[in-house]
């Protein structure tokens, strides 16, 4: 099989990975002690986190953002304005705060040449008193990279927090917090950080005061109301996270690292070139989203003038043994966007550092064959 969905899940993982999962499961707590605090330092420095206490470990993505989103204190008005090319796992929490707190949601539209118009962004901020910006920081669906400093600096500019959804960008493109200058960045562990299922993180930064639940911790046992002396919420606070899962994810990061971020995004980004030269060829098959490859990840959603996507993704895989993956890709919004809600969505392939050319070449001759 060749797997072409490392946007869904990585895969294959580096052998790192289950070892050290496997050493967590099966070796005596006192053997594995201070691996929680080794991993955060870790994947703090990978991130360029300078406030390495600040970040927590979640389940997942998902379950990180609806930690940012349920443990800031809202007042009905509060405006949130995300991008059109969002993740469910972003919207779904502001749909909720829309019913439930009396927040109002802008969706910014997208450029006429890329996955959001600055210039809309501008005036929201400058006219709607925008509590939050939460946007990703490149779309699942396409794979473009919104620009995420650049949309920090302007919220900044008219007073709004920033949350970041990076779970398409870290360990696929460099990220630096300090340098996008997010407020909160959450992040998915199983994708390009090449962890297992179950493990993801936020970031939160020390001028954010987190006021929900999972702040309630921060009063320290035995002191009064009254008191001003708070602890940030630490692992067992937000859910206890799979240990071995972490286990796996520092193992990831570190692999990454020793071959370098940067080698491995243009490694994947010359078979993302490879790819679209090669669809050139193909009146029938349009890709969705800018062709500029220095402003992409590795995934490229594609239709099909005949085919369907879902009929895509099984000719594919049934005849050729290639696993890439058809739908709305937890996207309707994004989907809406690029103007495939009623076409079954799009068939996405997305390479990863074990993904090769010849797995470039049998996908291209097999579209081939379609025609």
């Amino acid at each position: 099989m060749t797997y072409l969905n490392n946007a869904g899940t990585s895969w294959p993982k580096p052998p790192e990975v289950a070892a050290a999962v496997g050493r967590v499961l099966t070796e005596p707590p006192p053997a594995t002690a201070g691996l929680l605090e080794e991993a955060t330092r870790n994947v703090a420095a990978f991130l360029g986190i300078a406030h390495p206490e600040r970040l927590l470990f979640t389940t997942g993505c998902t379950a990180a953002l609806a930690l940012a989103f349920d443990d800031l204190e809202w007042q009905p008005g509060d405006v949130i304005v995300t991008s059109s090319m969002e993740h469910h796992g972003l919207i779904r929490p502001v749909e909720r705060l829309v019913r439930t707190a009396g927040v109002r949601h802008h969706a910014v539209p997208r450029a006429s040449d890329g996955p959001i118009c600055l210039e809309r962004l501008e005036t929201t901020l400058a006219t709607s008193g925008v509590r939050l910006v939460a946007m990703t920081m490149a779309a699942n669906v396409t794979g473009e990279i919104l620009p995420v400093g650049e949309i920090s600096e302007l919220a900044h500019t008219h007073g709004a927090l920033v949350l970041i959804d990076a779970a398409q960008a870290t360990g696929i493109i460099p990220v630096d917090v300090e340098r996008i200058g997010a407020d909160m960045l959450a992040f998915a562990g199983h994708k390009g950080m090449l962890g297992p299922l179950g493990v993801g993180g936020i970031y939160i930064a020390p001028a954010v005061e987190l006021v929900g639940s999972t702040a309630s911790c921060e009063i320290r046992a035995g002191v009064g109301a009254s008191c001003t002396d708070w602890y940030f919420p630490t692992y067992c606070d937000v859910g206890g996270a799979s240990l071995p899962a972490i286990a796996g994810l520092a193992a990831g990061v570190r692999w990454v690292t020793e071959r370098g971020v940067e080698a491995l995004t243009a490694a994947g980004r010359r078979r993302v070139g490879r790819l679209l030269e090669g669809l050139v060829d193909l009146p029938e098959v349009s890709v969705h989203g800018h062709d500029r490859l220095e402003e992409r990840t590795l995934a490229v959603s594609i239709t099909h003038a005949r085919v369907s996507p879902a009929e895509l993704e099984a000719y594919l895989q049934d005849g050729h043994g290639l696993s890439a993956r058809a739908g709305h890709h937890c996207a309707p919004m994004a989907a809406c966007a690029i103007g495939t809600d009623n076409r079954g969505g799009t068939l996405r392939v997305s390479f990863g550092p074990f993904s090769n050319d010849s797995d470039v070449d049998t996908l291209i001759t097999a579209l081939t064959r379609l025609a």
